[in-house]
């Protein structure tokens, strides 16, 4: 292989665009196969053609990595690990994966197997990233939102490779974290099918308020007349990344790996990227002290490719306008095809050949041979033919021997050197040569493909159960703790020895939880005899001083409530200055008589879990689990309740049946969590907490709830989820609490909700939900 220190990782969305990048100089390729590849749309090779790719990598010293980075159904699993199979045993280099369940599998099954966490697992620090190393991950993809610093620690608390974007798309949301194309459209970007709805038109009201001074009319001032202006254009459109001036900065913060963005772009975009980068890399690490960006070189890129120009992404910034492509006319962007055409020149039309020299003996009496060996002088591989006769005509020159085996046109092979030893009166047939170098140049690529190939033993045999096992169902002791008002009062030892809810378990279920985002909200549902948890907003709660944070503590406990704190959905490093100041440490808010915490982040759930906490927390449906492998990884984690995924639908919820403990009933529920701030980018920072209505293009209002706490937007679908005539389903997929999801809704909204729901589980009684309403993924699911 390569022996460059910093590993420069191109994309192939093709057979074609994999020889292209290669030629242009790549050190490693990632590639998708035909199946569960987070870019399904792409001219992903079939398993013949994919194999042949990894040869063709290996031969030319390039790396390359399967991309098996979407989420996995239950049904799916087995069908997976079978699909792998064939790479894994032909020596693909690594595997990246998103799913938890697939990490968990594939590394049971294929224990030697590099593993790399997608960008698509939402790894935003250093607790995360520790985790996965007991389960074969050598390498992580952070989210592309982490700063220089932030990946810096990342990889210096985590031991782990870093791998991380350099150029090329960026999304709006962190990723693995958008619904949006998933809920509005039916194409899910876990599932590699994003419709990219973030680059169309969105408009945002903007108030004003103008004082009319009554000069013209002859009358008096009057009171402020509040107007609004829409502010519209593609504003979650985020420009490319490019990151030729940051390189030094990566390099410092411990980036091993630089990955180009672009499996859905033409072989001539990706090559011509390649060819830049490669550049720059090799001047960095031969020169550091006179490292600079030619001009012409960005030329270049912005020719290949721009969003209105480009931006150098959150490596030095949490957000901001100018990373956006508000205004870009063409939502598919922007490219010179003089600058393509010549791209396409240089490294598509061409194919990278791997120099070699040769040796040849022609002698009478003895059989011919070819010795072909790598330029580096590791492999070599001699091919014997027969023994040549002695010339009756014109006899062949070594000159002319050497012509004819130095043609290996075809092979992957280039002679740029080869030494014959023939006899004068030698003559041997050209089909002999022919023949002789044909299988000296199969022998060397044999030889040099060898050491990648794995065998039988390295693959453990055993299918996972086809049974769900035991450790991925929801124990009766965290079922029964739903319904349990004070959980944190029930320890577990209590609750198994407590004959009395044991026997009224079946009867108090299923239970009401909610989430609020207001006080209003709060003090309502607090007054609710249906409501057994409350969710409670860690931001909204680090606003109070300790006083007013104990009085919602003992207000909701009085009402009968438990309640949790509803975490971050993005945690980083950066935040833990503001943590630390305005919001006691998880363990004295248990102290205080916190109950509990909803975990929506990955990052968050590791740095629990690493304090021993794991037993009060409970995953949102952000941390997803589509399959009994994926739970097993958050039970063996010591986490007890799992909210059930967005994306399943009722089939694929009962099949999970016994699983998990909660499930959305009613709510708007969060298409996007993004670093980007809509308010910011279009009206100006206020640093304050609310919302701000973002309207589409069917003139629908998506909600922006402005997270300024933790500096992150959720974008909410326009209509809320109600699964009302739905909830009589709680027995067959065994889930037991059903959760409102409250918003912008005022006091009496969520208490008719919550008696509507009351209604919908405890009576059964059915609604006609409208056009106001819809019903999610439940009925329909995704591809």
């Amino acid at each position: 292989m390569n022996n460059n220190t910093l590993e420069l990782l191109a994309p192939a969305g093709s057979m074609a665009g994999l020889k292209a990048v290669i030629a242009a100089g790549a050190d490693a390729v990632y590639i998708g196969g035909a199946r569960f590849s987070a870019r399904a749309f792409a001219d992903n090779p079939e398993e013949e053609d994919l194999l042949a790719a990894i040869d063709y990598a290996h031969l030319r010293g390039v790396r390359m990595y399967l991309t098996v980075n979407t989420l996995i159904k239950e049904a799916e699993l087995e069908e997976m690990l079978a699909f792998v199979r064939p790479y894994v045993l032909h020596g693909i280099d690594g595997i990246l994966v998103q799913d938890w369940g697939a990490l968990v599998a594939l590394h049971e099954r294929y224990p030697t197997l590099p593993l790399h966490a997608s960008t698509q697992m939402t790894v935003t620090g250093p607790e995360s990233a520790r985790l996965l190393k007991a389960y074969g991950v050598t390498r992580v993809v952070p989210a592309r939102e982490m700063s220089l610093e932030e990946l810096k620690m990342i990889h210096d608390e985590s031991g782990l490779e870093v791998e991380a974007f350099i150029h090329g798309a960026l999304c709006y949301c962190y990723s693995g974290q958008c619904l949006m194309s998933s809920l509005i459209g039916g194409r899910s970007g876990n599932r590699g099918r994003c419709a990219q709805p973030c680059r169309l038109s969105y408009g945002v009201e903007r108030q004003n308020e103008e004082r009319n001074s009554g000069k013209k009319s002859g009358k008096k001032g009057t009171k402020g007349d509040r107007r609004s202006q829409t502010i519209s254009g593609r504003l979650l459109s985020p420009r490319d990344l490019c990151t030729l001036d940051q390189l030094p900065g990566l390099v410092e913060s411990g980036v091993i790996s630089y990955k180009i963005e672009g499996r859905m772009k033409q072989p001539a975009y990706a090559a011509g990227v390649v060819s830049v980068y490669r550049r720059y890399l090799d001047l960095y690490q031969q020169d550091p002290a006179h490292f600079a960006v030619r001009e012409e070189d960005r030329q270049l890129l912005f020719d290949l490719f721009n969003r209105e120009g480009f931006t150098d992404g959150y490596l030095t910034r949490h957000n901001g306008r100018d990373m956006m492509a508000m205004k870009e006319t063409r939502p598919e962007g922007n490219h010179n095809e003089a600058v393509y055409a010549e791209m396409k020149r240089r490294y598509v039309d061409r194919e990278k050949e791997v120099p070699v020299t040769g040796e040849a003996q022609v002698q009478l009496g003895i059989p011919m041979s070819l010795t072909l060996t790598t330029a580096d002088g590791r492999v070599s591989y001699r091919a014997e033919g027969p023994v040549p006769e002695m010339a009756t005509g014109a006899p062949l020159s070594a000159d002319r021997i050497e012509r004819q085996l130095a043609k290996t046109g075809g092979t992957g092979f280039i002679v740029t050197g080869m030494s014959v030893t023939a006899d004068p009166n030698v003559f041997v047939p050209m089909g002999q040569l022919n023949a002789l170098r044909r299988e000296a140049a199969a022998g060397l690529a044999a030889a040099i493909l060898a050491p990648f190939r794995r065998g039988e033993a390295e693959i453990c045999l055993e299918s996972p159960d086809q049974e769900m096992p035991a450790d991925a169902k929801a124990s009766p002791v965290s079922m029964r703790r739903l319904t349990v008002g004070l959980r944190r009062t029930c320890s577990e030892a209590s609750l198994k020895a407590d004959s009395a809810a044991t026997d009224q378990y079946e009867s108090t279920l299923p239970v009401l939880t909610a989430s609020c985002e207001t006080d209003e909200q709060f003090d309502t549902l607090v007054t609710l005899s249906a409501i057994s948890r409350i969710y409670y907003p860690a931001a909204l709660f680090s606003l109070k001083n300790e006083a007013e944070q104990r009085r919602i503590i003992t207000k909701a406990h009085e009402g009968g409530k438990a309640i949790f704190l509803g975490l971050a959905h993005v945690e980083r490093p950066v935040d833990g200055a503001f943590v630390d100041h305005f919001l006691p440490d998880e363990e004295a808010l248990l102290q205080m008589g916190i109950d509990g915490f909803l975990v929506r982040s990955f990052e968050t759930l590791a740095r629990l879990v690493n304090r021993g906490l794991q037993a009060f927390v409970t995953a949102d449906a952000s941390l997803y689990t589509w399959n009994h492998q994926a739970a097993s990884f958050l039970r063996q984690l010591g986490i007890g309740e799992l909210t059930a995924p967005v994306e399943l639908n009722r089939r694929e919820l009962c099949r999970m049946a016994g699983t998990y403990t909660e499930m959305a009933l009613y709510g708007r529920q969060a298409l996007m969590v993004s670093a980007q701030c809509v308010k910011k980018n279009t009206t100006g920072c206020t640093g304050q907490w609310g919302f701000t209505a973002l309207t589409d293009r069917t003139d629908r209002q998506l909600l922006v709830k402005n997270e300024c706490a933790f500096c992150y937007n959720v974008i909410y679908n326009s209509v809320p989820l109600a699964l009302f005539n739905d909830a009589a389903d709680w027995r067959k997929t065994g889930i037991c609490a059903w959760r409102l999801m409250f918003t912008d809704e005022r006091a009496a909204a969520c208490r008719q909700i919550t008696e509507k729901a009351e209604a919908a589980l405890r009576a059964g009684i059915r609604f006609e939900n409208g056009a106001a309403f819809t019903r999610g993924h439940y009925g329909r699911g995704v591809e």
